[in-house]
């Protein structure tokens, strides 16, 4: 029996390139073929469907390593060579170990066997064939991807209120039956500037829109769908703008009216109690909106209810230390300020003049 310690390492990658790849089921049969026939003590298994273009981001691999320094294995059996690595980095760390002995052996089902005193320029040609087919496939994607933005389809997963439709290498984008009207009933809301994000996301979770996950949409998704020029036609790739060749949902002007009233967050939205003064002020000290609370109180003795209101900031952008103020002394201020607007009689008959000459051509 063969003494070294394998750690039998499959792996498959979860990007669509490398379909043609034998699952990982069928590299694991074939390696367990190959340990019965040669007699190899695999003591360890790792198995995951990961990349190995980049290097650092495979846990499994990791763990291979780790297990090989500790000496709690000394040898790999593999499918292929190209399962083990696609980059320089961690291709090169599996040479040096080999080098130093602290890996003994990377076998394959192929019949490959590489130790310390094996020629590993044949290795190292095979971690570089593999880099280099990673990268042309890369390359290849990439240049279709570009090609088929300029023909106007959309190159990634269809976003929420889009299906996609259409064969392999010509698919697309069309409004989803079920969340497009939604979506739009939506994007009409927010073009007001009167709803919160928190009131859409409700509104479009009541009519039972959710995530591919069937998870409720947050508002920070939300608000990247009310940002996105996917819904007026047209959608980014590789930070360049491509007109889309697909049914948009909304109007490039609609679009426009919700980025305005999306930088106007600040003011008060709709809610249960509409004061005349909400959406009209704003904080001195921080400049978000002034909204309005009203509170009741029940007096035991007199058998009485009595209504407050207080004005104070929303502490939209930051922790702000304005302090609430009275209906009665919020009148007072403006009242005051207001008193000292004085208008001299040159301005306000230059104005009435103007606002008949505009009212003239309106009227024409």
């Amino acid at each position: 029996m063969n003494q070294l310690k394998y750690v039998r390492y499959s792996r498959k990658s979860s990007e669509a390139r490398e379909k043609q790849v034998a699952s990982i089921g069928d590299q694991n049969a074939e390696c367990e073929k190959t340990r019965l026939q040669q007699d190899l003590n695999v003591v360890i298994q790792l198995e995951e469907a990961k990349s190995a273009f980049k290097p650092g981001i495979r846990e499994k691999f990791q763990l291979m390593l780790e297990k090989i320094k500790a000496g709690e294995v000394n040898a790999i059996l593999t499918w292929k060579p190209d399962r083990l690595s696609r980059n320089p980095e961690e291709g090169g760390k599996l040479l040096q170990m080999l080098q130093d002995g602290v890996l003994k052996e990377i076998r394959t089902v192929m019949g490959d066997v590489y130790t310390q005193d094996s020629d590993h320029l044949v290795l190292q040609i095979h971690f570089g064939m593999a880099n280099q087919y990673s990268r042309n496939l890369s390359q290849n994607v990439k240049r279709g991807n570009k090609y088929k933005c300029e023909r106007g389809e959309y190159p990634r997963e269809a976003p929420v209120g889009f299906e996609g439709f259409g064969e392999r290498g010509k698919r697309n984008i069309q409004p989803h039956p079920f969340e497009a009207p939604i979506l739009k009933e939506m994007f009409e809301l927010a073009s007001d500037g009167q709803h919160s994000l928190g009131y859409l996301a409700e509104y479009i979770d009541s009519k039972g829109l959710r995530t591919r996950r069937g998870k409720k949409i947050s508002k920070s998704h939300l608000y990247s769908i009310l940002t996105s020029p996917i819904y007026y036609g047209q959608f980014y790739y590789n930070g360049e703008l491509f007109k889309g060749d697909y049914v948009a949902l909304i109007t490039k002007g609609l679009f426009d009216k919700i980025q305005d009233a999306l930088h106007n967050r600040s003011k008060p939205k709709i809610n249960s109690f509409g004061h005349w003064s909400n959406g009209l002020l704003s904080c001195p000290d921080c400049g978000c909106a002034v909204t309005t609370t009203v509170k009741e109180k029940f007096y035991q003795r007199t058998q009485r209810n009595a209504s407050y209101t207080f004005h104070h900031c929303t502490h939209r952008k930051c922790d702000c230390t304005q302090q609430p103020i009275s209906g009665s002394d919020l009148k007072g201020q403006l009242i005051d300020n207001v008193s000292r607007i004085v208008i001299d009689k040159e301005v306000w008959e230059l104005g009435i003049k103007l606002l008949k000459q505009k009212h003239g051509e309106e009227s024409k």
